[in-house]
């Protein structure tokens, strides 16, 4: 696995770091020396060789050049920063975050899937440097979505809104009426894996970002995302209800890596329900307030989010 990963890092750089492919055949071969990195990227031993070969150095050139391998780089991104402080750090360090939001705010041209690949590809490197990042690397990246960067929560609620749409139109009866019996003994499996072909993860991850920026920020990002909400009639709950069923489908197969992504998950959820009025107040206004959450919220005693010092990205 090690010459692989050396081997398509190589190509990669000798051949596509500023030019196209001339041919169809050319195309796919691109294509499988990214594919390959990816899963090689998948061994953690491996994304240490990949950071030491200046990797992410390289996948930045080519997301800054908006050619053929850009949308490629950020697929590698994504899992080179996976579970990787070393990575995220090193990232936000090499002034990664400019080119990463960049993608964010305004993904490429193409097909409808090419489109939503780089939607997730991009909010899914932006979730992995908020959960693992650390210190000033996780603070800049957090202020990128403070002061005038506010049009980044605006993107946040787009993504929201385009996503939960999505999941509405997914037809569970024709999709469990097609699978027959199968269909209807796995019902709860086949609408979870319906959701997930039609956006959910992405929709999952928007909501993950969108809480620990909550949770990390400052009260600029809170008043924005509360004008928001009251524009355009969204309540936290409905968030909170996303990030409870992705943490109640996490696997286990790395305890560690899931242990985590729960408190991860579970920090989103308090920084989402500092938006929930005060429960006394709500009962004056005649305003509903889930009780479970607001039990839980009273006994964490993290009500109250960290706050970080006013900076920029340089």
């Amino acid at each position: 696995m090690l010459r692989s990963l050396v081997g398509s890092e190589m190509c990669i750089r000798d051949r596509y770091k500023k030019r196209e492919p001339k041919s169809a055949e050319e195309q796919e071969l691109a294509e499988n020396c990214f594919d390959i990195l990816c899963s090689c990227l998948m061994v953690p031993t491996n994304q240490q060789i990949f950071l030491d070969h200046e990797g992410l150095e390289l996948m930045l050139i080519m997301v800054k050049e908006k050619g053929f391998a850009k949308r490629r780089a950020l697929k590698v991104l994504n899992f080179a920063l996976k579970s990787s402080p070393t990575a995220c750090d090193m990232f936000v360090s090499a002034l990664g975050n400019k080119s990463l939001f960049a993608a964010f705010m305004r993904p490429g041209k193409g097909a409808q899937p090419e489109l939503a690949a780089d939607e997730e590809n991009a909010i899914s490197c932006i979730a992995h440097l908020l959960q693992h990042a650390q210190g000033e690397a996780r603070k800049r990246t957090v202020l990128k979505f403070s002061n005038d960067d506010s049009p980044k929560i605006d993107r946040l609620l787009e993504l929201h809104i385009k996503y939960s749409h999505r999941m509405k139109e997914v037809d569970v009866e024709h999709t469990a009426e097609r699978l027959g019996a199968l269909g209807q003994e796995h019902s709860e499996e086949i609408v979870y894996l319906a959701k997930l072909d039609a956006g959910l993860y992405t929709l999952q991850l928007v909501d993950l970002v969108w809480g620990l920026v909550l949770f990390y920020g400052r009260a600029d990002v809170a008043e924005h995302t509360k004008t928001l909400f009251h524009q355009h009639r969204l309540e936290p709950t409905q968030l909170i209800s996303v990030l409870e069923e992705y943490l109640s489908n996490l696997g286990d197969d790395n305890q560690q890596e899931a242990d985590a992504s729960k408190e991860k998950i579970g920090q989103a959820i308090r920084g989402l329900l500092s938006l929930v009025p005060d429960p006394t107040a709500a009962a004056e206004s005649g305003d509903a307030t889930p009780e479970t959450y607001a039990e839980e919220a009273e006994e964490d005693g993290d009500a109250t989010p960290d706050t970080y010092e006013e900076g920029a990205e340089d």
